[in-house]
């Protein structure tokens, strides 16, 4: 049985002492020593940098539900209406985001903590606790918006692409539709969420844009601040589309994966 390392390390003989009045003597190491203690130490750093990568998968794994609700709030119909919204009054809007934001996080962040705790959806917890015909109204209600919501979205997809490539928009939301639903009914759940989980890359496209388009910031950082109130049935429009297209129904709904298992 060969000896432990720390062992023959110990049991090193002493080759030769330095000059009278030294007090530390010196050790050899064999070759053979010197080898296995090199792989000890690569051993200790495969370990740690495995380790560190075995953390990111699992933070990687970790992203899905979540992120794909919170990127699916920045939606084709919302970019076309802040769009044509900017394409009409510029940074006029711009204060209304430091409104309609924190309005958005908090009411996001409501609906998750209720199907973190709960492990059920607001449409099951109304059941719950509420009569029946409330429950009724509140779903409907919340079909019908996300019905005209996804048609929106279809539309906008559509125009967008009519743009690039022209032709007719109206086919090309066609399309799109029937795009949506060969995914969702042809593949699985794990591999869908997959496909959404690494579509959300393409948000990145907005930190691109800052470094091509030549933004007046000191114009859009007064805009934030500075209130430009027009009264006028356009701008009382554009102010409502903002609100609607920024905390919409199915932002209510951010707790629907609230029965998938927890990482």
């Amino acid at each position: 049985m060969p000896m432990p390392l720390g062992t023959q390390l110990a049991a090193t003989r002493i080759s030769s002492f330095p000059h009278v009045g030294s007090k530390t003597p010196r050790l050899t190491v064999s070759d053979h020593q010197r080898e296995r203690l090199l792989i000890i130490k690569d051993d200790f750093a495969y370990r740690a940098s495995a380790s560190e990568n075995g953390r990111m998968r699992s933070f990687l794994r970790a992203l899905g539900p979540g992120l794909v609700t919170g990127a699916a709030d920045d939606d084709p119909s919302g970019i076309g209406t802040h769009s044509q919204i900017g394409a009409a009054f510029g940074y006029g809007l711009s204060w209304t985001f430091v409104l309609s934001f924190p309005l958005m996080v908090a009411i996001q962040q409501i609906a998750a903590e209720i199907g973190r705790v709960t492990g059920a959806g607001i449409a099951r917890n109304l059941r719950r606790h509420y009569p029946r015909p409330l429950l009724w109204m509140v779903v409907s209600l919340l079909l019908a918006a996300n019905i005209i919501n996804l048609g929106a979205d279809l539309s906008a997809m559509g125009a967008a692409l009519a743009l690039l490539a022209g032709g007719s928009s109206g086919f090309y939301t066609l399309l799109f539709g029937i795009l949506c639903i060969v995914l969702e009914v042809g593949l699985s759940y794990p591999r869908y969420a997959a496909i959404l989980k690494w579509s959300t890359l393409s948000l990145f496209t907005y930190v691109a844009v800052l470094f091509v388009a030549h933004v007046p910031w000191g114009t859009a950082l007064r805009s934030m601040l500075v209130p430009d109130i027009r009264f006028s049935a356009a701008y009382a429009t554009a102010f409502v589309a903002i609100l609607g297209t920024t905390i919409r129904a199915f932002s209510l709904y951010p707790c629907w994966p609230a029965r998938l298992p927890m990482p």
